[in-house]
């Protein structure tokens, strides 16, 4: 393991290892010196630890087209100003617990797709996944509702029948 040292300009640091070089204020004209080397050298001229500061080539400036006239503006541009729509997710956690547990799954599915939806493929699609939440947590709601009424409907059904036999 080699002892690497930097020099702040006033006073030198080190020994370090190179991992633990990596976490000290070094740049490219940080001046270091390494076992083996004849005298200190900007740290940007050591190939060991150049690539600590090979970024590479810095991406492209970003070009926003405008134009001049106002009917080039898309649906795609209006879509970014309307805001995401609900994605009832506490609607269907409580369906899902308390209500019909398959129909209250597919509303969690969908209530889940909506922020990110939204943020991907925009507004229109994030609103479908938001309709089709609420639409799965009806049913599950539902589903519940008719299945408590049908029990009771047959519970007095069944409590006539006995008391009419008897």
């Amino acid at each position: 393991m080699k002892n690497w040292y930097y020099s702040d300009g006033l006073e030198k640091h080190g020994p370090f290892s190179l991992e633990e070089l990596k976490n000290h204020p070094i740049d490219e004209e940080t001046h270091v010196w390494v076992d083996g080397m004849d005298d200190w050298k900007p740290a940007g001229e050591v190939s060991a630890i150049s690539m600590l500061f090979d970024l590479g080539a810095p991406p492209p400036a970003i070009v926003k087209e405008e134009s001049n006239s106002a009917s080039m503006i898309t649906d795609h541009d209006m879509e970014d100003e309307r805001p995401m729509p609900k994605t009832y997710l506490v609607e269907a956690i409580l369906v899902t617990c308390f209500c019909c547990l398959p129909f209250g799954i597919v509303a969690l599915v969908n209530a889940a797709k909506v922020e990110s939806t939204y943020r991907t493929l925009g507004y229109e699609e994030a609103k479908i996944a938001s309709d089709n939440a609420l639409k799965w947590t009806k049913w599950s709601l539902w589903s519940v509702v008719i299945g408590l009424g049908l029990y009771f409907i047959f519970f007095m059904f069944l409590l006539v029948f006995s008391l009419g036999i008897s």
